[in-house]
């Protein structure tokens, strides 16, 4: 999930790495996320450290709306190296953001919380089998070196699932936006 990270500070977001949640088509259908960001954003990114307890800094970068979507990229990244995604709030500050990615679309949960942007890249587990019972999530299935990937269809029941997440687990990576 670390592509939405790198995506967007202010929304943030990951290159998806392994076991996250994807869906066959997009839950956050065109012309309907959320744009709590309006103007373009530089800020610089964190990734936290475990074994440390303590965050390090990661690369800048800049993030900005392009039409129905917003677009991210590192400094010194071409333009082809852009990152679309779009954000969906689900309310306390929390964001769902997701990214297309090949023939898929990934999904992360965001908090912004005035100038900080958090990404908690929550994975997909074995822990999870509770939603799949639920009916919450539609699949549970290893991919490869990609680890676990849940499969979601409907995006109030991917919010559900990431609510249930939502603050009980320590960020991933953090943003924090510099206003001129």
């Amino acid at each position: 999930m670390n592509r939405l990270r790198n995506v967007a500070i202010a929304f943030l977001c990951s290159t998806l790495l392994s076991a996250c949640y994807q869906s066959a088509a997009p839950l956050i259908a065109a012309g309907t996320g959320d744009f709590p960001f309006a103007a373009k954003l530089r800020y610089t990114a964190f990734e936290w450290n475990a074994e440390m307890r303590q965050w390090e800094p990661s690369e800048p970068g800049t993030t900005s709306r392009e039409g129905d979507h917003y677009v991210q990229i590192v400094d010194g990244g071409a333009p082809s190296d852009t990152t679309p995604f779009t954000l969906k709030s689900i309310g306390g500050g929390f964001y769902i953001g997701q990214e297309e990615s090949d023939s898929h679309y990934n999904y992360d949960l965001l908090k912004i919380e005035g100038d900080i942007v958090y990404e908690y890249a929550l994975s997909c587990s074995e822990s999870d089998r509770p939603f799949l019972a639920q009916g919450l999530i539609d699949a549970i299935a290893m991919e490869g070196v990609v680890g676990n990937v849940c499969t979601v269809s409907n995006f109030d029941k991917l919010a559900a699932v990431f609510r249930a997440g939502a603050g009980s687990r320590q960020p991933k990576a953090k943003f924090v936006i510099q206003r001129p």
